[in-house]
């Protein structure tokens, strides 16, 4: 019986918030019924007691997405009323290493901010092992979708010109802080705009799950993480490398665009070991015979 409720709530306070708003659905939750309800049946699946006085959100159980370090839902900012997107992360199933990559993504997070990254409001320690991030949310969809549905893997160079400088204004702003993001691909970068992608639209970077701050700018690291199909040579080699290894991200992304497929073919990871070598290769006796 209890389940039932809970997806019935669901469905309810979804279809209230699509068809009256957020002012709608913060009334409802001052509602002396509404509040005895919650406490006979619990919903915090998919709403955060608004009743605490330090609760800053309230979480609707629409999944938006899923990550790396969690899973991302509708919600509502209560002190601005704005809509937003909630990651929900239970960090107490997580190992030590990723409790701390955890940690330095909600940093990083909350300290960058730019007009082209994504913004994050504050993170919340609901229980023990629980944490929910808040942060802007997108209303239509990444770079991905945007390049394979709305677009259909067709570019004009006037798109992706526009696309490249909008990356390269959120990384030379993460470079300017010491930051490398190590995880540079079009599903973490969000689209804003015109819903057809006709309009110019604006791109904002997303998910610091795997970011590093250097200490300082001559600082190497040897951890492999991000995606391959976008990793640099360095990195898929397991040798030390910097903020360049965005560029090499950035640079697949390019040609990506422009030519509706990856600079090389792989199937495995030692596929893509052996034709990043020859594409480099390739490129070096070009360089050398242009000497």
């Amino acid at each position: 019986m209890r389940d039932v409720m809970h997806h019935a709530c669901h469905a309810a306070l979804s279809h209230l918030l699509l068809q009256d708003g957020v002012a709608a659905l913060v009334e409802l939750t001052r509602c002396r019924e509404f509040q005895a309800f919650v406490e006979v049946y619990p919903l915090r699946d998919f709403i955060l007691s608004v009743y605490a006085p330090s609760s800053r959100c309230l979480v609707l159980g629409l999944e938006l997405g899923r990550g790396t370090s969690g899973v991302v839902y509708l919600g509502m900012h209560l002190e601005s009323g704005e809509l937003i997107a909630v990651k929900k992360v239970n960090y107490a199933e997580q190992s030590a290493k990723q409790q701390e990559r955890l940690m330095a993504e909600v940093r990083l997070s909350i300290a960058m901010q730019h007009p082209n990254i994504v913004r994050c409001y504050g993170a919340e320690y609901v229980s023990p092992g629980l944490l929910y991030l808040m942060m802007e949310r997108c209303p239509l969809y990444d770079l991905e979708v945007y390049f394979t549905v709305v677009k259909k893997h067709v570019l004009t160079l006037l798109d992706v010109e526009h696309i490249m400088r909008e990356l390269s204004k959120s990384l030379g702003f993460l470079h300017a802080q010491s930051v490398v993001h190590r995880d540079l691909k079009p599903q973490n970068v969000l689209v804003f705009g015109n819903k057809s992608g006709d309009a110019p639209i604006s791109l904002k970077l997303c998910d610091f799950t795997f970011s590093k701050i250097l200490t300082n700018h001559e600082l190497l690291m040897t951890t492999t993480v991000g995606s391959p199909n976008y990793m640099a040579p360095e990195v898929i080699n397991g040798q030390s490398y910097t903020e360049k290894a965005d560029l090499w991200s950035l640079g697949v992304m390019l040609f990506r665009f422009l030519y509706a497929e990856y600079p090389y073919k792989a199937v495995t990871i030692n596929d893509l070991r052996a034709s990043i070598r020859l594409l480099v290769s390739v490129a070096s006796c070009v360089d050398r015979c242009k000497m």
